[in-house]
């Protein structure tokens, strides 16, 4: 049972537990961009396709994602933070579907033709998705054209899933009405 006033705190440590291993991408830029150059010179002397290539890096992929999702999750949040064990599974969903679009953005991004720049586009499509994710600054609050971002930014709906998970079967003492 935690105290009320530790709310904000523990939204902060989700906030803290979701970013750290999407921030990763960073990396995983460098490492895409000169995977992309060794790709396009491999499909265009015909050793595999592109298809073969998505498939078998996604079936590779994603469980490493769930690994570093529990690695994120379960010594900061349930070791630290106390988070309540009953939705444990779908927390752990939500942070690999994080990883996965963050990972989508570094592999978007890394197509470009200059790496750093690359990686400069990797960090500011995280701090856009970050910024508008509802939990820094709410949707009501932002300007019409931009609010747009707020609305197709997946961390928006992300986050608030992961806040959900956490916060719904926890019990808090000191709570006012």
């Amino acid at each position: 049972m935690a105290r009320g006033s530790y709310i904000f705190d523990r939204v902060f440590l989700l906030l803290w537990i979701s970013n750290l291993p999407a921030s990763l991408g960073v990396v995983v830029v460098l490492a895409m961009h000169r995977e992309t150059l060794i790709v396009r010179r491999e499909v265009k002397e015909g050793m595999y396709g592109p298809l073969p290539y998505v498939l078998v890096t996604t079936i590779l992929q994603l469980p490493w994602m769930v690994i570093l999702a529990a690695v994120a999750l379960c010594p900061a949040g349930y070791g630290i933070g106390n988070f309540p064990w009953a939705n444990f599974d779908m927390s752990l969903l939500v942070i690999t579907l994080i990883i996965w679009v963050c990972e989508n953005l570094a592999q978007l991004v890394s197509l470009g033709p200059n790496v750093l720049l690359n990686m400069m586009n990797y960090l500011n499509g995280f701090s856009v998705f970050m910024l508008f994710s509802g939990l820094l600054l709410q949707t009501a609050n932002v300007i019409w054209p931009l609010r747009v971002l707020a609305y197709i930014s997946p961390m928006r709906y992300l986050l608030q899933l992961f806040v959900y998970y956490v916060f719904i079967d926890a019990e808090y003492t000191g709570a006012v009405l």
